[in-house]
């Protein structure tokens, strides 16, 4: 099942219309008739969804139970080569998050 067909079945599950979802997490009524329509949804916008719909936001993403999906260990390499691809302002951006991250523990 695809994002946006997760997106209907709980909308059609507590009768939701795309201004309820927009005015519920903050966003135009015009981006979640694209989420309908198959389009890509933020990272923040996601997880304010999930939340809006009593979802966990991996199921919501992408499907299943977040246990089963399988994550490689990472290539820190190949992970450090992709980070240098990109544009400054999103490497710091990575930055960011991982030193944001490594202080959770």
């Amino acid at each position: 099942m695809s994002f946006k067909n997760r997106l209907k079945t709980k909308m059609e599950e507590f009768g939701y219309k795309p201004a309820d979802i927009a005015d519920a997490i903050g966003v135009k009524v015009q981006a979640v008739y694209k989420w309908q329509r198959g389009g890509t949804i933020s990272m923040e916008s996601a997880i304010k969804l999930a939340e809006f719909l009593k979802v966990e936001p991996a199921w919501l993403i992408f499907g299943g139970n977040p246990a089963d999906l399988q994550i490689e260990p990472p290539d820190l390499e190949k992970l450090r080569e992709r980070i240098e691809q990109l544009p400054e302002q999103h490497q710091q951006v990575v930055f960011i998050i991982v030193d944001a991250l490594s202080k959770l523990n």
